[in-house]
């Protein structure tokens, strides 16, 4: 599943302008940061959460994406970024559900997860965050004129 944003009156006709896509992985940090750092609020936070059409007008959009900018000049960004990857790495390892602690596969193969060593990392590793996302989400919420997010 994927989040597609589609602007409603773009500032030209580049393609950046027009459209910006995040997989279920990427969007929601991203999506979770604007939140935190109070660009949106918990409506919106949990409307944007689907893909079912919800739109940002856009002087919001364009509000959003000047404060990313300068949070993303400021170093607040590579900041936040940094300090959610350590605790992304801190994260213990769990049990692995995959093969249920067998270290196999119902096929009797390895766990392709595990390997064998009967643990996994913890699934909220598996959402990343990032200064360069970051930037061209702000970059298209600029030039958005407002954004659709499918």
């Amino acid at each position: 599943m994927g989040f597609d944003l589609y602007a409603i009156s773009p500032r030209n006709e580049e393609e950046k302008s027009r459209y910006f896509r995040n997989n279920v992985w990427w969007w929601r940090p991203l999506w979770t940061y604007c939140r935190e750092i109070g660009l949106i609020t918990d409506s919106e936070f949990n409307r944007g959460s689907f893909n079912d059409g919800y739109k940002i007008q856009t002087r919001k959009a364009r509000r959003i994406g000047e404060m990313l900018l300068d949070l993303v000049d400021s170093g607040k960004v590579q900041e936040y970024a940094t300090a959610y990857q350590q605790t992304l790495d801190n994260l213990p390892l769990k049990p692995c559900d995959t093969c249920d602690e067998t270290g196999k596969m119902k096929d009797g193969t390895e766990c392709n997860t595990c390997h064998g060593t009967l643990k996994q990392k913890h699934h909220a590793t598996w959402y990343p965050f990032s200064v360069e996302n970051v930037k061209e989400f702000a970059e298209f919420c600029i030039n958005s004129g407002g954004f659709e997010i499918c």
